[in-house]
């Protein structure tokens, strides 16, 4: 009876209220939550860093994914993929000195996902539906893909790695509708669907110099005027 309770609760009141909050540009607060409460305990990066970072579409599509009749659960390689593809877009606007290094930014990454299983765990809810679809507790996800190890570095760094891995692992395995608003205020629905998308129109190009790293936004295209740019070593 519970189980059917909570399901209900889920699919009737949650599930659509995520969807609400992400199609309206608002991020659901207990994904917030997860963000600045990881941002406060570690001290690993600010705290409106972690916010803004809450709210992009990359990382919310990760909330979604949690539970959107996947597989597996969202690797920590793959929050760390989202955060770095999402920090690398020319409408990515935040001051220079929080960016972080790689070594913070794999950190972080894994904290995120350790601390949005444990506030699964914590939801009598999203525990239920979290069992019902891995067929396991969220506590016992901790330790299975919880690692970013220094390898990363390397993809993170690599314009056309970065791409392909976010696009390949943290997108297109996403099936729900998602509205992406570019830097000229177009908006696009983006099915998300299990291909690689082939980008179309040009966007023009800028930088920023850091002492670590090159955020570029090298002429690419894009197939619904999402803005891409790329995450390069200086």
């Amino acid at each position: 009876m519970f189980d059917k309770v909570a399901s209900d609760v889920f699919d009737q009141l949650i599930w659509p209220n995520w969807h609400k909050n992400i199609n309206n540009g608002s991020c659901p607060r207990i994904w917030q939550r997860t963000f600045i409460k990881v941002a406060k305990e570690s001290n690993i990066i600010p705290v409106d860093l972690a916010s803004k970072l809450a709210g992009s579409p990359p990382l919310l599509a990760l909330m979604i994914k949690s539970f959107d009749q996947q597989p597996e659960f969202p690797a920590a390689r793959c929050f760390a993929v989202a955060i770095a593809y999402e920090m690398s877009q020319e409408h990515f606007h935040c001051d220079v000195r929080q960016l972080p290094e790689l070594w913070r930014l794999r950190f972080f990454s894994s904290a995120i996902r350790a601390q949005w299983l444990d506030t699964i765990e914590g939801s009598f809810v999203l525990k239920k539906r979290f069992i019902q679809q891995y067929k396991s507790q969220p506590i016992d996800m901790l330790d299975i893909n919880a690692d970013c190890p220094p390898e990363l570095d390397l993809l993170l760094c690599d314009s056309n790695a970065l791409y392909t891995a976010y696009f390949r692992e943290c997108y297109s395995s996403t099936r729900t509708a998602t509205n992406t608003r570019s830097d000229t205020e177009n908006y696009a629905d983006v099915d998300c669907i299990s291909s690689f998308q082939e980008l179309e129109i040009k966007t023009s190009t800028s930088s920023i110099s850091l002492d670590y790293l090159d955020y570029e936004t090298p002429p690419i295209k894009t197939h619904h005027g999402i803005v891409h740019s790329r995450l390069n070593v200086a």
